[in-house]
């Protein structure tokens, strides 16, 4: 499991934007697999000291690829979240405690009564995409989360080698809306060519909506040829007071009028205040050719 330096600076983004503090749980032990030099340009970038964090002289020997790649002496996930935030409890679940994990948990299962309702701010990075039954897995995830609470998610979009699943933004996104959460952003981080790892590179950031426009000669072979490189979903949701857990939302294509339309949820969504990122280009390049997805930043 991973943070890639994508998603870190999307999580410092959303700090920025809503402080970090409580009872954090990342859901499986996180590789911060991301250079020295490049934490410190996202740290600097987003007005955050990385000083405590480099004074530490401890690093991962914990997580599987930051053994095989000790020498790049990656920082701990622990280490890295206390450096974004003082005002966080940092706590791990895996299931079994073969990293370390403090909390043991199944997430292919119902999740244990213990966890409901503990957490203010749950992070997974590719621990969705690595299990059997991930709709258990986003139920567990809410139920676990305070009200108010926040949920960040790093899976991969497009089959990547290694990955069990992909899922789609649509996926995530109509889950949240359907259960009334707060406030849902989802992004496609689509990396570039000349990434040095599997974690660390720069992407291709573009904004996922529900609504789009679609030629009525739209060629589905032509759409997927852009799909080239290792791409992510990070989805940012925030659970209001009066969200649900484990509502089932249907299929855009297959909804009747017995089905809530969550879409509309995106109308709502679209007037919050969290704009983790400003568009800085004018390009229209896009994913699939589908208005589905707007491209924020060319070099992200």
């Amino acid at each position: 499991m991973g943070i890639t330096a994508p998603y870190l600076n999307l999580i410092t983004k959303e700090h920025k934007f809503k402080a970090l503090k409580g009872n954090l749980i990342v859901i499986g032990k996180q590789t911060i697999g991301v250079t020295h030099k490049e934490l410190k340009r996202i740290f600097n970038l987003n007005k955050l000291s990385v000083n405590e964090l480099f004074s530490i002289k401890k690093y991962d020997d914990q997580t599987r690829h930051a053994i095989r790649h000790y020498d790049q002496k990656f920082f701990f996930d622990h280490d890295v979240f206390k450096c974004i935030s003082k005002h966080i409890k940092y706590n791990s679940l895996d299931r079994s405690k073969y990293e370390g994990a403090k909390y043991i948990q199944d997430m292919n299962k119902p999740l244990k009564s213990n966890l409901y309702n503990k957490f203010d701010i749950v992070i997974d990075g590719g621990s969705m995409d690595n299990l059997f039954n991930p709709v258990t897995f986003l139920i567990n995830t809410s139920k676990m989360l305070k009200k108010n609470g926040r949920v960040f998610i790093g899976n991969h979009f497009f089959q990547t080698p290694g990955a069990y699943l992909a899922f789609s933004p649509e996926y995530y996104f109509s889950f949240f809306a359907v259960n009334n959460y707060k406030d849902v952003k989802i992004y496609i981080a689509q990396a570039k060519r000349d990434g040095k790892s599997r974690y660390n590179y720069k992407t291709e950031l573009f904004e996922y909506k529900p609504y789009f426009k679609r030629n009525k000669n739209y060629d589905y072979f032509d759409a997927v040829k852009n799909m080239n490189t290792i791409s992510n979903v990070l989805v940012f949701a925030e659970k209001g007071p009066n969200s649900t857990n484990d509502k089932i939302p249907c299929q855009a294509q297959y909804m009747d009028e017995n089905e809530v339309d969550w879409k509309k949820k995106y109308f709502i969504y679209k007037k919050n205040k969290r704009k983790l990122v400003k568009r800085k280009t004018k390009s229209n390049k896009k994913i699939f050719n589908s208005d589905h997805f707007i491209l924020l930043d060319s070099n992200f």
